[in-house]
């Protein structure tokens, strides 16, 4: 699990010890950032995030279920912690101040983007990380630390393991 201290970092995205839920989540679920955006306070299940994926949404219409390890129930509850307000049951997970999503009804998030940017603008000058990264760098990584393709399909929410493959499984082909 990927875990970045910004040291002195001020930023509401950044939790007590240093972690920020935004880099632990993706890695822990390996879900795409207009889902993240989206994750509602009541999306949590006891057995784990249930969660319909947006690009399979109308073809495949088939839920995810991403059961509880330490570190996905960490991250969920980081990402509480660093909330601006305190909200109902069914407000966002990652919003502003005034409760709203960092992503609109298009699928644009270009305040969540702005963060992202100065976040990894702090943590390269702290040098805590080399080079920037996105959410994709974030999938891709879930995707080659699973145990195998299927798991990694899985895990990004593909309906098969030919997107898997061509865009994020990043292991070298072993020959024998």
């Amino acid at each position: 699990m990927l875990g970045v201290n910004v040291g002195a970092t001020q930023s509401r995205l950044v939790t007590h010890s240093g972690q920020t839920s935004l880099d632990t989540l993706p890695l822990g679920y390996g879900i795409r950032k207009c889902d993240l955006l989206r994750l509602r306070l009541s999306d949590r299940r006891p057995e784990g995030l249930r969660m319909l994926h947006s690009k399979t949404a109308e073809s495949s219409g088939r839920e995810t279920l991403y059961q509880w390890t330490d570190a996905r129930w960490w991250a969920w509850e980081a990402a509480i912690a660093a909330r601006p307000i305190q909200a109902p049951p069914n407000a966002y997970l990652f919003c502003t101040r005034a409760g709203e999503p960092y992503i609109n009804e298009e699928g644009l998030c270009s305040d969540f983007n702005s963060i992202w940017r100065r976040w990894l603008d702090r943590a390269l000058d702290a040098g805590v990380i080399e080079a920037r990264f996105t959410e994709q760098n974030l999938r891709a990584k879930v995707a080659t630390d699973s145990v195998d393709l299927e798991q990694a399909r899985r895990r990004l929410g593909h309906t098969d393991t030919t997107t898997t493959r061509r865009h994020y499984w990043l292991r070298p082909e072993i020959a024998d």
